[in-house]
C-alpha cells in the first residue's frame, strides 16, 4: 500500500510478506551504487567477499570484476548491476550480504527499493522510469497520478496512462496539423 508520495519519493506499507528484515535493492549516488540485505538475503542480492578494495575472493578470485561476470548464473540481477564494476563485498552466509559498485551515472541519486520490516521507500532525483511518480496531499490520500485513498501501487498506477517516472509531453494530431502544412504532413506519413 502506498502511504505517501512527493513526486520523486514514495513511502509504502508492505502488506503481503516481507522478503527480508532489511533490504536495500539498489541505491545510487552519481557513480557509486550499493545493495544490502539481512535475515535472509534474497536471490537478487549477490553474495560476495572482498579482502581489499576491488579484490574478490568469493565466489571466485577476481580483480575489478563486473557483477555480471562474477555472477553469470544470477538471472534476477538488477540490470544496472550487470555491467557495474564491483569494488567491495561482504557476505555472512544467509544472515547478511552487501556490495558496492562503480556504475555509469544515470541520475544524481536513486533508491530503487529499501525496506525495513514492513515499511519501504523508493526515490530518484531527477525522476527515472523505474520509480513511480506520485503526490499525496495527506497520508494515503493521492492526487497524482489519480485521486485515490489508501491505494495499492498497482491500483494507483493502473489506468493512469503514464509509466513510472516523469510524464512525457503529449502532442495531439490537431496540434501537429495546426503547425504543419500539407507537404510536411505527407512527408511525415511516408516515413
Amino acid at each position: 500500500m502506498v502511504c505517501g508520495g512527493r513526486f520523486c519519493t514514495n513511502g509504502y506499507l508492505i502488506t503481503s510478506g516481507c522478503d527480508s528484515c532489511m533490504l536495500q535493492e539498489f541505491q545510487v549516488c552519481l557513480c557509486l551504487g550499493t545493495d544490502a540485505a539481512c535475515l535472509p538475503v534474497p536471490d537478487s542480492i549477490p553474495k560476495s567477499c572482498a579482502c581489499l578494495p576491488c579484490c574478490f575472493v568469493y565466489p571466485k578470485v577476481a580483480c575489478c570484476p563486473a557483477a555480471g561476470e562474477l555472477f553469470p548464473e544470477m538471472e534476477n540481477l538488477h540490470e544496472k548491476k550487470k555491467d557495474a564494476k564491483m569494488c567491495s563485498g561482504t557476505c555472512l552466509g544467509p544472515l547478511y550480504a552487501g556490495n558496492t559498485y562503480f556504475i555509469t551515472p544515470y541520475t544524481l541519486c536513486a533508491d530503487e527499493l529499501s525496506t525495513c520490516l514492513c515499511f519501504g521507500n523508493d526515490c530518484a532525483f531527477p525522476c527515472t522510469d523505474s520509480i513511480p511518480m506520485t503526490c499525496s496531499i495527506l497520508p494515503c490520500c493521492f492526487v497524482i497520478p489519480k485521486v485515490a485513498c489508501c491505494p495499492k501501487l498497482g491500483d494507483l498506477m493502473e489506468g493512469s496512462g503514464k509509466e513510472f517516472g516523469a510524464p512525457e509531453d503529449v502532442v495531439t494530431d490537431a496540434e501537429l496539423d495546426d503547425g504543419l502544412d500539407t507537404v510536411e504532413i505527407e512527408a511525415i506519413e511516408r516515413k
